[in-house]
């Protein structure tokens, strides 16, 4: 039997507000693909990968981000500072596009650890 990577990457090219940068695109199978599901890739694989973070306490077995990539919280502040679009419709809900953030004050690291603590101590009390 051929067996298959559940998890697969490609690094390309993205060119934001920041200049031009490698994205990394994960790619998952979800073992329904003969039936005509199609794999959880792009932007919901980014989703659920930080959702999982969050939610397992720990880091994935790979790599997240490409080499150099740029937070995705520094390329969403400078999508929402420099293109056209997002600048228009923040400015018809009544914001301001220039009091953004500036994208070079957001995280900036290599990997999305998150901070690694203790679970809460859970005391259950018998009222019996």
């Amino acid at each position: 039997m051929l067996e298959l990577k559940y998890h697969t990457h490609n690094d390309i090219e993205w060119a934001t507000g920041l200049g031009k940068g490698k994205v990394r695109m994960h790619r998952f199978l979800t073992g329904r693909e003969a039936g005509g599901t199609k794999p959880i890739f792009g932007l919901t694989a980014s989703i659920l990968i930080r959702v999982a973070i969050i939610g397992y306490n720990r880091d994935p077995d790979f790599e997240v981000l490409a080499p150099d990539q740029a937070p995705q919280q520094a390329r969403i502040a400078a999508a929402l500072k420099t293109h056209h679009v997002f600048r228009e419709a923040m400015q018809s809900e009544g914001l301001d596009p220039d009091k953004v953030p500036d994208p070079s004050l957001l995280r900036s690291h290599s990997s999305p650890t998150i901070r690694h603590r203790r679970p809460p101590k859970f005391r259950f009390r018998s009222r019996l």
